[in-house]
């Protein structure tokens, strides 16, 4: 009795029964338990497919599948009040067949009932259920934030602690740094590779021909408007991966014609790239090695989101926000990797599948063939006529 009692304890503090039937990693679709099983799995006949492949036992298994349970989830009799869940609960078998089908991805109603049945029976809610998520404190701080830069401190807001009376918000400066981090955490920063071709478009009149590159270079400081990523005054390059999406982010004017320019880069440029986020999946709670970066690429997505979102009222005001996190990637920010970027790549607000590129180069930096990031000796050019995107004239 005494041994039997000492399994089952041990069985009740680590949260599941002993289960030796033989699980082959086709009868599991999470990724990271599919390694698993590549990676510690020996030879012989899966107990639910009956094939002979590389297995491991359910028991070996459920280490890991109870880690990515307790990572997001949590015993809810801690939240009893007057005898009754206070918060939103999960039986085990709901937990395992519905919460996390996605997660899992077992199509074997055997496998999903040998796992309901070995993780010990209780009752399931998520970890500190009363607490905002992580990335919603931060998402609200972003949005703090930026109300503070566009209507109440918009010089110093870096020395304005206890501006905002929000406990999340101590110093403004704190939600940059949180971007900053997991910029770093989730590796955006990229290289752009020698003679990469990017794209500049002018809009112009019909009698007007632009056929010198210097047209095409940043705005002199004098013209320089405010803009997604610069304030008025500031000369910045922008420019897209497309002639599609450069046309439907110029197309603002009405004028008739317009000419694009195309540019291969000249050197390797560092940027960061927050366009990789559109297509970031979240790592899976039984990943123990990436989980921990959830918060951060759903915090980053939405962020990306709002940076890449069209502005149709007050450029002028709405674009102030990101124009300080552009200041702060362009003068602050220091790669582990690669130290200073030259640019930032971001989702167009304009064309779904186009990406745009601002580079760090202003009006004379693009003059002086030293500090140029592009190669003005590439630059072609193609005319279009309204509607731009169906008549080109060469």
């Amino acid at each position: 009795m005494g041994l039997a009692k000492n399994d089952y304890i041990t069985c009740e503090e680590r949260g599941f029964y002993h289960c030796s039937h033989l699980v082959c990693r086709d009868c599991i679709g999470n990724k990271s338990l599919k390694e698993h099983i590549s990676k510690n799995g020996f030879m012989s006949t899966c107990h639910y497919c009956g094939k002979r492949r590389k297995v491991v036992e359910l028991e070996d298994l459920m280490d890991i599948i109870m880690s990515g349970i307790r990572f997001q989830y949590e015993d809810a009799e801690n939240y009893i009040f007057d005898n009754e869940y206070s918060c939103n609960t999960y039986t085990t078998d709901e937990l395992i067949r519905w919460e996390l089908s996605d997660e899992l991805q077992i199509e074997n109603e055997d496998l999903v009932n040998d796992i309901c049945d070995t993780v010990c029976d209780r009752v399931w809610c998520e970890v500190d259920p009363y607490a905002e998520r992580k990335y919603e404190t931060e998402l609200y701080s972003w949005h703090s934030f930026c109300d503070l830069v566009k209507y109440k401190m918009r010089y110093v807001f870096y020395k304005g602690k206890n501006v905002v009376k929000d406990y999340d918000l101590s110093n403004p400066v704190d939600i940059l740094e949180t971007i900053d981090a997991y910029v770093q955490l989730l590796k955006l920063i990229k290289r752009v590779p020698v003679n990469t071709k990017i794209y500049r478009g002018r809009l112009h009149n019909k009698n007007e021909v632009l056929d010198n590159c210097n047209e095409f270079g940043p705005p002199p400081i004098e013209y320089a408007k405010a803009n997604r990523m610069s304030a008025e005054g500031i000369s910045l390059f922008y420019a897209a991966y497309d002639e599609e999406t450069v046309l439907k982010e110029i197309d603002n004017d009405g004028s008739e014609n317009a000419t694009i320019a195309s540019f291969k880069v000249k050197r390797p440029l560092t940027v960061l790239d927050l366009s990789k986020l559109k297509n970031m999946k979240l790592p899976s709670i039984f990943d123990e090695k990436e989980r921990r970066k959830r918060s951060s690429i759903i915090f980053l997505k939405s962020f990306a989101e709002e940076i890449s979102k069209k502005v149709d009222k007050l450029p002028s005001i709405e674009y102030i926000p990101t124009q300080i996190v552009t200041e702060y990637f362009r003068y602050v920010f220091k790669s582990e990797k690669y130290g200073d970027i030259d640019g930032i790549v971001y989702n167009s607000s304009q064309n779904e599948k186009g990406y745009c590129i601002v580079l760090f180069m202003d009006y004379d930096s693009y003059k002086n063939d030293e500090d140029c990031m592009v190669d003005k000796s590439t630059i072609k050019l193609s005319k279009y006529k309204k509607h731009f995107l169906s008549t080109t004239i060469e």
